[in-house]
């Protein structure tokens, strides 16, 4: 079965890239690569030849023709480590600055246009690397730094150039070359880019300190379960505990008192599990005025085309652009209340969910503590609002929390990157602080 995966767009979200990962997982035919896409099963990239395999394929991507490119993925290429046919065996967890020195000493620091991100699958972590489209005007990239193996062969030397033919990353030959140096001078390098990105702290945005331990989740479950059992335990007091016995309110109460105790245990188990979004929901209503607001102007003369906005957290910050849906169960039927067992409301929907401006597909994702939005076209001079977030941290950080974004652009080459920290608050709140209920 051929690799089954929409290529008329490119992937630009963690849902998509997770799409992709699992179409290489289930295509069934190890023959399926092609020139958009390479995956290794698996590479410790810890090793240097396993640095410049996935850094080969990135200057192979990079140094494709732009018509040829374009024919899938809108000219972007994929590099997959940790996942093949009919299995993800995953790979470690990588962050920015630690990927980027070890493959820039093969592809430079003005080399290819590249990012990563990591996706989990069953279970695993794939590392998911996207290539940039090639462009008109684009340089040839070329090996920066001579590689060998463990016996000491050559694997590359500095000034090499390699292409995709097909779907390996292979040595370019005179004809490779020439097509190359056409699309240098098919067209005027796009110039660099002139943004400024800046945040806005007139609102006093700050890093909230979330307690969600096992021992912070368990107060808030105690703490629920005597609010439920409250009136059984007041009917205990007062009135005979047999079955079918009036409740004080002239009706009867159809469950037993064990029956009821059930129930609500059974309930409290679902319920923390539903307890750290209900936390972080609440976390986000209440501190939604110390949310974090950027904003991207043009500096330039000129538009800038299909303008990318993408922020990366360090773990363990946690951003959130809006509510989350907590799943959270029905409870039982209040202790006295049996009498109307035929008839239960009807659990409002979730009504929150990730808010999306700009574009349909964009998405964050915790799990990968980034996120991408398409910003459309920004005008000379003009300038545009980010959707704000506000920023959690599930731990005990060190430090002041230090994010980063970086822009791209269509008709810009190259990457404007940015750095912002945003203070700690100056206390830790707890599911039961922020839902209600008492300690005791």
């Amino acid at each position: 079965m051929a690799l089954n995966i929409d290529s008329s767009k490119p992937l630009r979200n963690y849902s998509s890239l997770k799409v992709l990962v699992e179409g290489i997982r289930d295509c069934g035919d190890p023959g399926a690569e092609h020139h958009a896409i390479e995956w290794k099963r698996s590479l410790d990239l810890k090793d240097r030849e396993a640095q410049w395999a996935v850094a080969r394929a990135i200057l192979a991507m990079s140094n494709r023709t732009v018509a040829g490119a374009a024919r899938h993925f809108g000219g972007v290429g994929y590099v997959v480590v940790g996942a093949d046919v009919g299995a993800v065996a995953g790979t470690d967890k990588w962050d920015g600055q630690q990927l980027e020195p070890l493959l820039s000493r093969y592809l430079g620091k003005d080399g290819p246009t590249w990012h990563h991100d990591n996706i989990d699958v069953d279970g695993r972590s794939v590392l998911v690397i996207t290539v940039e489209a090639p462009s008109k005007g684009d340089r040839i990239h070329t090996v920066r730094k001579e590689i060998s193996d463990q016996k000491g062969k050559v694997l590359a030397v500095e000034g090499e150039i390699f292409i995709r033919r097909g779907s390996t990353s292979v040595r370019a030959n005179p004809a490779d070359i020439r097509e190359l140096e056409d699309r240098l001078l098919s067209g005027v390098h796009a110039p660099d880019m002139d943004v400024q990105l800046t945040l806005d702290s007139t609102n006093d945005p700050i890093v909230v300190l979330l307690d969600l331990t096992d021992t912070a989740i368990e107060r808030k479950v105690v703490s629920k379960r005597a609010e439920l059992i409250a009136p059984l335990e007041e009917f205990e007091r007062t009135k005979s505990t047999r079955f079918g016995l009036a409740t004080g309110l002239g009706l009867t109460e159809l469950r037993t008192p064990a029956e009821f105790r059930h129930e609500v245990d059974k309930y409290l188990k679902a319920y923390g599990v539903s307890v750290p979004n209900l936390a972080r929901n609440r976390a986000f209503e209440l501190f939604e005025s110390h949310s974090v607001h950027l904003r991207l102007q043009n500096l330039g003369l000129e538009a800038l085309e299909e303008v990318q906005l993408r922020l990366r957290f360090p773990s363990p910050f946690e951003p959130l652009f809006d509510q989350v849906d907590p799943k959270t169960p029905d409870e039982p039927q209040p202790w006295g209340s049996s009498f109307t067992a035929f008839y239960r409301a009807p659990r409002m929907p979730f009504l929150g969910g990730i808010h999306r401006p700009n574009d349909p597909e964009t998405e964050f994702h915790n799990e990968s503590r980034s996120a991408t939005f398409p910003m459309g076209t920004l005008h000379a001079g003009a300038s545009i609002a980010a959707e704000p977030f506000v920023l959690l941290v599930v731990g005990l950080p060190e430090s002041e929390c230090v994010f980063h974004a970086s822009v791209v652009a269509r008709n810009r080459r190259g990457i404007a990157e940015f750095e912002f920290s945003v203070p700690l608050g100056n206390r830790t709140v707890t599911p039961l602080q922020l839902l209600g209920g008492s300690a005791g």
